[in-house]
């Protein structure tokens, strides 16, 4: 059976927006469409990462997409997840279930709402790193700003005027202020380069800018938060800390996608000043074939200090299991018996 209105899909929106559009104009829900047509199974299903092409298929025939399969396809988040291949052990996608977290669901920028003729939500903002709107420059909401609940597309009643709206407390998601954000005219380059690269597919880039992200991480996670900014600073890649502290994902992307972008020297100088950083991302992370000939020193000794240790120890504990010298040593990526060696001079003093 035909649905009685067809939703023309809106330029860079995401497939779960557009199904949702599409239900609201039929004054449905997406359960009770899928029930109709005797597809419930698939109703706890992330729609934009669904692995089944015969459901693509169907969505696209079912909602009448003008571009078919390909069109809804595209509209999803698998195009992201093939460029995943060289570096599949860290996804740049937001994931959401039925039981989906603050921190988990949709980020919004209220400005980009306001301004579609009918609100809708971008593919992008399922991207982790996507914590600054690069149109408006404007930090993005992560959830519901009124009730702090997240925004769960098919829990909003199709009895709103449309899709932006909190299933929890019906707040307008378009109505809410911008929040300005403290970053350089660089940063918002990057983010651009970052939304260009997604769309270009690029394997080699995507891997090698994550890794970059895998080693500013351990210096965060080692070091704090400074830790990184400053050596950033030495190759001429400046960001503030406020910036770094309340936006971390982006600012471990943006950053890394610079530090991949300067020249050859350059990088090579930062990899070199902390390549202690680079054998923890290497241990943790599957290493890029262009960033191979810095196994030459693979064997380096991480340094063992008390914060190190403190804070390695701290992850621990935090998993829900004792701080042993050899998960402290697997951790930092070092001989057990260094880490013992550490403790039982620590425990002497």
């Amino acid at each position: 059976m035909p649905l009685a209105v067809y939703v023309h899909p809106l330029k860079e929106e995401l497939l779960s927006s557009w199904v949702m559009r599409t239900c609201h104009a039929n004054a449905t829900s997406l359960y009770s469409l899928l029930w109709h047509f005797k597809l419930n199974n698939q109703a706890q299903v992330d729609i934009d990462q669904t692995q089944s092409p015969e459901f693509l298929r169907w969505l696209a025939t079912t909602l009448n997409h003008p571009d078919g399969f390909t069109g809804a396809k595209a509209m999803s988040l698998l195009p992201i997840q093939e460029i995943t291949t060289l570096f599949p052990h860290k996804s740049w996608i937001r994931g959401i279930d039925r039981r989906a977290f603050k921190w988990r669901s949709f980020r919004f920028c209220p400005q980009c709402l306001q301004e579609a003729p009918q609100p809708y939500f971008k593919r992008l903002w399922r991207v982790e790193w996507y914590e600054v709107c690069p149109k408006h420059h404007l930090a993005m909401y992560n959830g519901c700003p009124r009730c702090s609940k997240p925004i769960v597309l098919h829990r909003i009643s199709w009895e709103k005027p449309h899709v932006a709206h909190c299933y929890n407390c019906k707040s307008d998601l378009s109505s809410f202020p911008p929040q300005t954000v403290p970053i350089n005219t660089n940063t918002h380059a990057a983010i651009e380069g970052l939304c260009a690269l997604i769309s270009n597919r690029s394997q080699e880039d995507y891997a090698a800018i994550h890794f970059l992200e895998a080693l500013l991480e351990q210096g965060r996670r080692l070091k704090g938060v400074s830790s990184p900014i400053e050596s950033l600073k030495n190759v001429g890649i400046n960001n503030s800390a406020e910036y770094a502290e309340n936006f971390p994902a982006s600012f471990l992307a943006t950053a890394a996608y610079e530090l991949w972008h300067l020249d050859g020297d350059s990088l090579n100088k930062f990899i070199l000043e902390n390549q202690g950083w680079f054998n923890l991302a290497a241990r943790d992370y599957s290493c890029p074939n262009v960033f191979k000939h810095f196994h030459r020193v693979w064997f380096k000794a991480h340094e063992l200090n008390e914060d190190t240790m403190n804070q390695i120890a701290k992850e621990i504990r935090d998993a829900g299991v004792e701080a042993t010298p050899g998960r402290i040593a697997r951790k930092i990526g070092c001989n057990i018996r260094r880490v013992e060696k550490f403790l039982t001079k620590k425990h002497q003093q």
